[in-house]
């Protein structure tokens, strides 16, 4: 799906969401920004879910509000709190899922429910309640409903909140897989999970978009902009001078990672992260 989203704005008492533009196809695209920028009313629209101020945006070339019904069964959607019938198993509720969506057809949604099943990794949890799920199986669930119909474009906010590290891992891969052939948007605060699934980020600041485009150029931006120090004690000037990313305590002394404009003391330019990068280009201020 090519998704064209042109002059986005949404206000409520306050401006929400800023004059927001950006086109993608294929592949996986990270929504970062801290609480309250505007990730998720930006995915609700996007999922034809809210409406917007002002703007327009063209999923191939058709408007939402002439194509609604259409493209509602293009779109596939995992909300943040993924919940269900606490007494429905794993299949009844992509069952029931089936029938919101339109798949009426009972051979083709068998067939759906199956294929959905077996590609999340379900098979051996088909007839466990929901209620009876780890916060990791219904999440591979979520996932399961949200692609009933085979839909062009996968949209998932924050998924992996809650599940323990091997959960994450399997779910990061499983993300991975789809955007091979669609287009998913991660609404995530989680840098890690941007950086182990993305090629692309999209980063809100209050409402605002302040970057759109490959994780390795926004990367580039902090390049010469990081620094580490290693010593007794921390130094008065790079608490002044300095925004600390990071600090630990070392058989040296103490740790230090830290964004500036230039050397400070005896430290020493650092390879840039994405969680350093993003922490630089939200920053209000660095001095020296």
């Amino acid at each position: 799906m090519n998704l064209l989203v042109k002059n986005i704005t949404k206000h409520y008492k306050t401006p929400v969401l800023q004059n927001i533009s950006f086109e993608a196809t294929k592949g996986v695209i990270g929504l970062l920004g801290e609480n309250g920028a505007g990730k998720t009313t930006l995915i609700e629209i996007i999922a034809t879910l809210t409406k917007p101020t002002n703007g327009s945006i063209l999923y191939d070339n058709l408007l939402a509000s002439e194509h609604l019904y259409e493209l509602r069964q293009q779109i596939g959607y995992l909300p943040q709190n993924f919940n269900f019938f606490p007494s429905l198993n794993v299949e009844e509720c992509l069952a029931y899922s089936c029938r919101l969506k339109g798949i009426s057809n009972k051979q083709q949604r068998t067939a759906e429910i199956n294929e959905k099943i077996e590609f999340v990794g379900l098979a051996s949890q088909r007839k466990k309640k929901f209620s009876e799920l780890s916060g990791g199986m219904k999440q591979r669930l979520g996932i399961a409903q949200a692609l009933l119909g085979d839909p062009k474009l996968l949209i998932v906010d924050e998924p992996t909140v809650g599940l323990d590290p091997n959960e994450r891992v399997a779910f990061r891969q499983l993300l991975n897989n789809l955007g091979q052939e669609r287009l998913i948007i991660l609404s995530t605060h989680i840098i890690e999970d941007v950086a182990m699934t993305c090629e692309k980020i999209l980063l809100l600041h209050q409402g605002s978009m302040n970057y759109y485009g490959n994780i390795s150029d926004f990367i580039k931006l902090a390049e010469g902009k990081i620094w580490c120090y290693e010593g007794g004690t921390l130094l008065p000037e790079i608490a002044t001078h300095g925004n600390i990313i990071a600090s630990r305590t070392t058989t040296k002394g103490i740790s230090v990672r830290f964004i500036a404009h230039q050397q400070i003391a005896t430290s020493q330019l650092a390879i840039p992260t994405l969680e350093d990068a993003y922490i630089y280009i939200n920053q209000k201020k660095v001095s020296l």
